[in-house]
């Protein structure tokens, strides 16, 4: 799915105006520098999860523009969710706790008995 960029210069209005349109269904108008920058931060995006798919990209070798990419997408979520004052769930954005397998078959040898 590629994302277009047509100069609209039927606004008079709104002459720095450009139409991005991602498909059939959804299209934004905005500055053009706006644009610009998300088509980049779009296909930067689609780059990194290509390579992390095709087992490239591991954590292990991410690089510093890969990060940036990802804290890039990150804020542009995070202020989109504030802006709609969308609530977060809790537990969100920690790291993920550990889990005790030992403590599990004691509880699952119980229930056997």
């Amino acid at each position: 799915m590629a994302a277009e960029l047509e100069s609209d210069s039927e606004t008079e209005d709104e002459p720095n105006k450009t139409l991005l349109r991602l498909d059939e269904w959804a299209s934004f108008r905005l500055e053009s520098s706006q644009a610009r920058a998300l088509v980049q931060l779009r296909q930067k995006l689609h780059s990194l999860f290509l390579r992390r798919l095709k087992g490239q990209g591991a954590q292990k070798t991410a690089t510093q523009g890969d990060d940036q990419v990802v804290r890039c997408v990150v804020a542009v979520l995070t202020a989109e969710e504030r802006s709609l004052k969308l609530p977060q769930p809790l537990g969100i954005g920690q790291k993920p706790r550990t889990f005790d397998l030992s403590s599990s078959k004691k509880i699952s040898s119980s229930r056997k008995k």
